[in-house]
């Protein structure tokens, strides 16, 4: 499994003329025991073609942090999350060339529902982790 990630660290990114191409985002880990949902993203996206992710997304205007999570989460797997109030991390990406993506990562270990993908992605795994 290969996860997007940015080649640039966020330090690179302070040297470059970024101003309204910083998005905010909001990516859900969704852990049942041992593993966790990673949803591969399909190959005609314009924003991390054909690598595996967290489900989550964009802010819409008017939208509040653990709003906007809840309705990508259900949008993408149509499960139904409680996440936590505070973020467990904060990480920076480049999903297209001059296009910072500042991800806040939230813990999910309350939802329910079946995993049904949306387009965006091509295939979803439960995946073991020693690392979250």
């Amino acid at each position: 499994m290969h996860f997007w990630k940015s080649q640039k660290s966020c330090q690179d990114f302070c040297y470059l003329d970024l101003k309204d191409k910083v998005c905010e985002g909001r990516v859900s880990v969704i852990k049942k025991g041992e593993l966790f949902l990673a949803l591969h993203r399909s190959e005609n996206e314009s924003a991390f073609p054909g690598l595996w992710d967290f489900p989550g997304g964009r802010m819409e205007e008017g939208e509040e942090f653990i709003e906007s999570l809840t309705r990508e989460v259900a949008e993408e797997t149509t499960l139904k999350i409680k996440p936590r109030e505070t973020p467990i991390g904060i990480y920076y990406a480049e999903s297209r060339p001059g296009v910072l993506v500042e991800f806040s990562v939230y813990a999910i270990d309350e939802f329910s529902g079946e995993v049904k993908i949306c387009k965006e992605h091509s295939e979803y795994k439960c995946q073991v982790s020693t690392i979250l």
